[in-house]
């Protein structure tokens, strides 16, 4: 009986660290892929300053497709940040 009870928790525990093996993998690919989305987020912002920067300094009036283009950037950084906090909040 004690022997059935021990290699029943040896199994148990072998599970557990199965489990706790998957776990670790998985906060291993988030934390990758934060740190990807972060390059990611650092590259559209740096891309949408410079835009913004190279149209002004042509002096050249936005027009309507410009803006829509600008705040189509401007939705795509945001989104980003969410992913971003999402993946922060599912590592935590």
């Amino acid at each position: 009986e004690e022997i059935r009870k021990l290699n029943l928790e040896n199994e148990t525990l072998k599970v557990e660290l199965q489990l706790k093996g998957k776990k670790d993998e998985e906060i291993a690919h988030l934390k990758q892929q934060l740190e990807q989305y972060q390059t990611d987020n650092l590259q559209l912002n740096s891309a949408q300053a410079c835009y913004i920067f190279l149209l002004f300094s042509f002096d050249s009036k936005i027009s309507k497709a410009t803006f829509v283009e600008m705040e189509k950037l401007k939705k795509d950084i945001e989104s980003k940040d969410n992913e971003i906090q999402k993946i922060k909040q599912e590592i935590q």
